[in-house]
């Protein structure tokens, strides 16, 4: 019999980015013409709003909250190296990366061959890497067809997919979840199987 842990983790904030990067959010809809002349007066804020901009624009905020935020991965990162897992099941939506307008499944098990490598980009990052450092994801794509294969035969009638559609590595997602699992550098050595989810609704249709 098969053993299963189930953990949870956010791919947001941009832990990838700096501190700086956290209230972007905030400054976007700040410089929205729309937005009631009232609404831009910080004094007009919730207080605890008011507290975390403060006078930094929220960056002494942001630090705390990634420091909130390590304690969760850590802890759940220590609860997978425990478990010693075969492989990853790890959910999460695409949002317009790998299906755009020629294909938009409700669900989709990616049973990609692999390593699939993906560099981390060039935005400025905690770790300081540059930004053509590259990560290599295994993946067990035997184990995902029989996955998809299982799925189909108890009536849940999912997609799969061998090869990538549109974007050529991971759905932002999914690699935001690898790359804060492994946040301190420790090496990521479970396969990984996506497993992901429609988040457009009706909207691209």
């Amino acid at each position: 019999m098969a053993e299963v842990l189930g953990v949870g983790i956010s791919h947001w904030p941009r832990l990838r980015e700096t501190d700086e990067t956290f209230p972007m959010r905030l400054r976007a809809v700040l410089k929205d013409p729309a937005l009631p002349e009232s609404a831009r007066d910080p004094s007009n804020w919730p207080e605890q709003m008011r507290q975390e901009w403060s006078s930094d624009e929220g960056l002494a905020a942001a630090k705390a909250h990634r420091a909130d935020l390590l304690v969760g991965l850590r802890r759940v990162r220590a609860a997978i190296d425990d478990f010693k897992p075969d492989v990853l099941v790890m959910w999460g939506d695409d949002q317009y990366e790998n299906f755009q307008e020629d294909a938009v499944p409700p669900f989709c098990v990616l049973g990609y061959e692999g390593p699939v490598a993906q560099n981390i980009g060039n935005a400025p990052n905690p770790w300081n890497e540059p930004g053509d450092t590259t990560f290599s994801v295994r993946t067990e794509p035997q184990i995902a067809r029989a996955l998809a294969a299982g799925l189909i035969e108890s009536s849940f009638d999912v997609a799969y997919a061998y090869k990538p559609l549109h974007y050529p590595g991971l759905s932002h997602a999914f690699f935001n979840a690898v790359l804060y699992l492994d946040y301190d550098r420790t090496g990521f050595p479970y396969p990984l199987i996506p497993f992901t989810v429609n988040c457009y609704g009706s909207h691209v249709i």
